[in-house]
């Protein structure tokens, strides 16, 4: 009888984990990652990245600014020679997700759990992305870009996004072609505050770009040009 009890207990907290998933929403998860960026932001002012991008050495500079009372870091600094993995555009780093999180919690989907590698992530989906602002990042792609479906993959822990799927055209001479721009977050590591993703992999129509973070300076000032 003890075992008995002791089963069903188990199988009620199994149900009763289930239903915690399935209750979550896109507002949940995105207020997740608004606190999160909070968090990271907290007493940095601004930070540098060098980046390793196909063997050429890049740098970023990013200053702290307020949006709708919010931390973002808008770049103002860079050689523009690499990649910036922004989904609200590439001028802005850490904190873009308080610019693209309100068109998240009104035309994305919760899709569910996942598994990437040992991570569980919460998946959100957009089916119709053409209204969301979100861009494809720079150098993915040297044709305009127009962005037909999202799917984000934010880390149930750290509440920082591990992957991003985007399906759209490129513009080409004759008709425009789709293709699916995938990028995986990978390696984070806490930097001060900072979860820095230090390998970033870039898939764009086949072929594959590795981004790896050489360096990074919080709070170093803007570096000498």
């Amino acid at each position: 009888m003890r075992r008995a009890k002791s089963i069903l207990l188990a199988f009620l907290f199994v149900l009763a984990r289930a239903g915690a998933v399935r209750a979550q929403s896109v507002a949940e998860v995105v207020e997740g990652m608004y606190a999160a960026a909070e968090r990271q932001a907290t007493g940095v002012d601004d930070y540098t990245l060098t980046q390793l991008v196909m063997g050429a050495e890049t740098f970023s500079y990013f200053e702290r600014e307020l949006y709708e009372g919010h931390p973002v870091f808008r770049l103002k600094l860079s050689d523009r020679s690499g990649f910036s993995l922004s989904l609200a555009g590439a001028d802005y780093g850490l904190g873009d997700v308080f610019l693209y999180g309100p068109q998240l919690i009104e035309h994305a989907r919760y899709a569910g759990t996942e598994q990437i590698g040992n991570f569980s992530v919460h998946v959100l989906g957009v089916d119709d992305a053409s209204a969301l602002g979100i861009v494809a990042p720079s150098g993915a792609s040297d044709a305009e870009f127009t962005l037909k479906s999202l799917r984000l993959y934010v880390d149930t822990t750290l509440m920082v996004p591990r992957r991003v799927v985007l399906v759209g055209d490129v513009a080409t001479a004759a008709v425009p072609a789709e293709i699916t721009i995938q990028i995986d977050l990978q390696s984070y590591l806490p930097i001060e505050s900072l979860w820095v993703p230090f390998k970033t992999t870039l898939q764009v129509a086949g072929g594959t770009v590795d981004i790896t973070v050489a360096e990074v300076l919080i709070n170093a000032g803007r570096p000498q040009a």
